[in-house]
């Protein structure tokens, strides 16, 4: 009796639709079971198709399309496709019947493909306990493997876009022999495939999670937390560096700034006046910016092993490098300093000195140095990283 106290305090009342969805689906399941022999279900964010899941799944489609494999994206979603008879409604009867009749949910986020996970974790239990979950991830992860340890997700394969952090996450993440896999990130095939350049240099930092974030204040008193922080200070500065729009203006280049989904909220401060400086919109697709810049510009944000899996030139700004360390994410295996694609820079100065040094007069070269450290980091540098990973989840059914 206990035990059934203590699950049923896990839940909320919102859980009880899902609940009531699930048990709903189950007869329905049965017979799209009977249909599909084979179901994989694909996911990213509920809104969202753009990332790893999205372009492995549009491989599986191109290459095999006999393939049974569903994606599952929110009606509201720019690129969903209704005419597209494998892509299924988010939260809709179709997907619940689908997830419980799937034989392997393939996810780019955590839980990508779950339409609630405290539920459909005990769900599962009772009702698909031959389930295998994959993990092919939104990006490198370069800082620690706590919260990605096998005890805690149990992801039959789980997909390493580098060398580097195949070994680290071998050493400490605890996966059993076979279930850590070094591929290549699926949406890696694309950035080499579409490579161009647009002649812009991307601007894009990532977020603190110590700066306007405290849910202990209020809306107004986090905006001017923000306001007062070094993040603001530094990167005003930086977009209003009389020496870095005489450099735009002088050969014709746009800077194009694009801060992260979780400070858009703040957006409306960065308003500039130099037309060589623009905004990136929320809609604006950050594959499709990487694809296409001549350079890029970020902090801590993992976008620039994209960049450089593309051979694009990257510069590190790091002017609170020791607060990010100790209140967002602790150091992993990456060094900047050592491993980095591109020099680390402290203020707007320096940062527009070695902008100014990888300009070859049309765009921004990487510097040798660092090309042979690209090489190191991705030995495999080509454009079958959607194969490996299908053939490698094939090899596990």
């Amino acid at each position: 009796m206990g035990k059934i106290k203590r699950l049923i305090s896990e839940f909320e009342f919102k859980d009880l639709s899902c609940f009531l969805k699930l048990m709903l689906s189950l007869i329905p399941a049965l017979f799209v079971k009977a249909r599909h022999k084979n179901i994989w279900l694909i996911a990213e964010r509920p809104n969202v198709a753009d990332d790893n899941g999205w372009m492995f799944y549009q491989w599986i489609r191109k290459n095999y399309p006999d393939n049974e494999c569903y994606f599952i994206l929110s009606k509201d979603a720019h690129n969903f496709n209704s005419e597209d008879k494998h892509m299924i409604p988010w939260n809709s009867r179709k997907h619940y019947a689908y997830y419980i009749a799937s034989h392997c949910h393939i996810n780019a986020m955590f839980t990508s493909c779950t339409p609630n996970v405290k539920v459909c974790k005990h769900f599962n239990k009772v009702f698909n306990k031959n389930l295998k979950t994959y993990y092919i991830k939104h990006g490198i992860i370069k800082d620690g493997v706590e919260m990605y340890k096998y005890e805690y997700h149990k992801y039959r394969l789980f997909v390493c876009g580098a060398k580097p952090e195949y070994d680290y996450f071998k050493e400490y993440a605890d996966y059993p022999e076979g279930y850590l896999i070094y591929t290549g990130l699926a949406r890696f095939d694309d950035l080499l495939e579409r490579k161009r350049d647009d002649r812009f240099i991307l601007i894009i930092p990532t977020w603190r999670r110590y700066i306007g974030y405290d849910t202990n204040k209020t809306e107004k008193e986090n905006e001017q937390d923000f306001l007062n922080s070094d993040f603001y200070r530094y990167y005003t500065k930086l977009l209003t560096n009389p020496d870095l729009l005489g450099f735009l203006e002088a050969n014709d280049i746009k800077a194009r700034f694009c801060l992260h989904a979780q400070y858009r909220k703040f957006e409306k401060f960065f308003e500039s006046e130099s037309p060589y400086i623009e905004m990136v919109s929320k809609d604006e697709s950050i594959h499709e910016l990487l694809l296409s810049t001549s350079l890029l510009i970020t902090d801590y944000s993992s976008v620039f092993f994209d960049a450089a899996y593309a051979d694009k030139a990257c510069i590190f700004y790091h002017f609170d490098y020791e607060e990010f360390r100790s209140k967002h994410f602790s150091e992993g295996y990456f060094s900047y300093e050592r491993d980095g694609f591109g020099p680390v820079v402290k203020n707007e100065k320096e940062l527009v000195e070695e902008m100014t040094k990888m300009f070859d007069g049309y765009t921004f070269a990487m510097p040798e140095e660092y090309a042979h450290r690209r090489e190191r980091f991705f030995p495999l540098h080509d454009t079958n990283n959607c194969r490996r990973i299908y053939e490698s989840i094939k090899e596990t059914l």
